[in-house]
This record gives structure tokens, sequence and C-alpha cells, in this order.
């Protein structure tokens, strides 16, 4: 599912159950960010794969959980693949 906001993704999630895969951009706006939205999925699934990437070259590496990836915009599909592979394995 592809969700404009992070707050519409959070209602959604929350009533639909936990997606295989979140891929989010870190400070997409909105009331919550995406990476608020990254950190109250992890607080109820604590083993959602997540993806979460950013154009604005913010250093979040050293805050990722072991079952996130970071991935720097723009990316190529090789790239995008990559991190899908990386987020599930």
């Amino acid at each position: 599912m592809v969700y404009p906001w992070p707050d519409d993704a959070l209602l959604a999630l929350l009533r639909d159950g936990q997606p295989d895969l979140l891929v989010t951009d870190h400070l997409v706006p909105g009331q919550l960010t995406g990476g608020d939205l990254a950190n109250l999925l992890i607080g109820r699934w604590p083993t959602l794969p997540i993806i979460i990437n950013t154009g604005y070259g913010f250093e979040i590496k050293a805050d990722l959980r072991a079952n996130e990836v970071y991935l720097q915009m723009l990316w190529m599909p090789a790239a995008l693949e990559s991190a899908i592979a990386q987020a599930l394995h």
C-alpha cells in the first residue's frame, strides 16, 4: 500500500495489521515524520523490516536498529532491490 502521509499510514496499519516491509522517507511532512512512523511501528512490531530513505544527507545510520536499512536518495532500482533484500534477510 502507498499512503501520502505518515499519519495516514499509521492509522491504516494499526487497523490492518503488520506489513511485510515499511519504506518511508525520513522527513516526509505531516503530523508525524517518516522517522516517527518507523519508531511507532517498531514499538508495536519490533521485527518489522524498515527502509528509511532521505535526500537531505542526514546521518541517521548510527541510530538504526538491526531490522532498519538506510537508503540515500536519489537511488537507482538496483540500490532499492539491495535495500529490500537486506531488510528482509
